[in-house]
């Protein structure tokens, strides 16, 4: 198959990942086995099936990006759709929503007519809702944050006046004690 260059040989090489997973290799060195591969780097099919070793290792980073690679590497209409789902869920897990909102309006805009679009619509609109709690979160806690760093100053400043004060009263008892 590498031979002729044969468009099959990609799934060859899942298959004998597939096989050694079965056969109960350790998934690590499957893994290995791919990043290895040159053709990995050029084959969707491949790229995809690294991606998914990577989460089954708990490498979230890693799984996000063989994803987005394999995209990249003109997957099939039917690979490129389950792909963008997956990254969408990837950034989702990984707690980047505005990434997600864009993944699936740009699944939207490829694909116009996806019978799946009430529900992508839906899910686009609960994350930007989060998206916009979590701004209003943060602006909450930054302003509570601000308040309570002026109110430390405050009683920085008022501990400083304290200190003087007692400074000045020492200073006045020396003062009369020498006479």
């Amino acid at each position: 198959l590498e031979r002729t260059e044969s468009p099959l040989v990609e799934w060859s090489h899942v298959r004998v990942v597939n096989l050694n997973l079965i056969k109960g290799t350790p998934v690590y060195q499957v893994i290995n086995y791919l990043e290895q591969l040159e053709l990995t780097k050029r084959s969707p099919v491949m790229m995809e099936k690294l991606g998914e070793l990577y989460a089954a290792v708990g490498k979230p980073a890693s799984t996000l990006f063989a994803y987005q690679k394999a995209l990249q590497l003109s997957p099939s209409p039917q690979q490129r759709l389950r792909l963008t789902l997956k990254i969408a869920a990837q950034q989702i897990a990984q707690k980047h929503p505005e990434d997600a909102v864009a993944t699936y309006r740009e699944l939207l805009r490829r694909m116009p007519d996806y019978p799946g679009k009430p529900e992508i619509e839906d899910q686009i609109a609960k994350l930007e809702a989060v998206s916009r709690d979590l701004v209003t979160l943060c602006n909450r806690t930054t302003l509570s944050a601000a308040d309570d760093i002026d109110d430390a100053i405050a009683a920085a400043d008022q501990a400083i006046k304290s200190l003087q004060l007692a400074v000045q009263i020492r200073d006045e008892a020396a003062r009369m004690r020498v006479k």
